[in-house]
């Protein structure tokens, strides 16, 4: 694991403004971020570990425990359940055999629920938007 952490600082000539990319780097090489690389990055940009688990905590799509190969996650907002949340969730449970805010027992799969509040910012390929500056709703209309 050394050298492979090693290879990432070097990539990105040890800038600690680039922290964010080596924890990419860690990130999709394990699949999660595992303590000791999180040592070894320490290291290797003189910060201090809590300074790059503070980082990566903040984020969600970084883990600090295996996560699974495809991490799956759910929007568990009121909008959300109010709209079948529990229904896809209860058949990605069946279908992964993972529990949510777990991991199967292969690492294929990790299931996850996030709140996401202003869904605004998000990009939705497979939809066309009819609305102005509505939140979710039924004005949604596939292509």
């Amino acid at each position: 694991m050394d050298i492979v952490i090693r290879n990432i600082i070097d990539k990105y000539k040890s800038d600690k403004t680039r922290l964010m990319d080596m924890l990419w780097g860690v990130h999709n090489k394990y699949n999660y971020l595992p303590k000791e690389a999180i040592k070894i990055l320490s290291l290797g940009l003189n910060m201090s570990v809590i300074d790059i688990e503070e980082t990566a905590s903040f984020y969600h799509f970084f883990h600090l425990k295996p996560a699974g190969k495809y991490r799956i996650y759910l929007a568990d907002t009121v909008i959300a359940k109010m709209n079948g949340f529990y229904e896809v969730l209860k058949s990605l449970e069946q279908e992964t055999s993972c529990l949510l805010g777990s991991v199967d027992e292969t690492e294929t799969f990790g299931l996850f629920a996030e709140g996401v509040e202003d869904w605004s910012y998000m990009k939705f390929p497979f939809l066309k938007k009819t609305w102005k500056r509505r939140r979710f709703c039924k004005s949604w209309t596939f292509r």
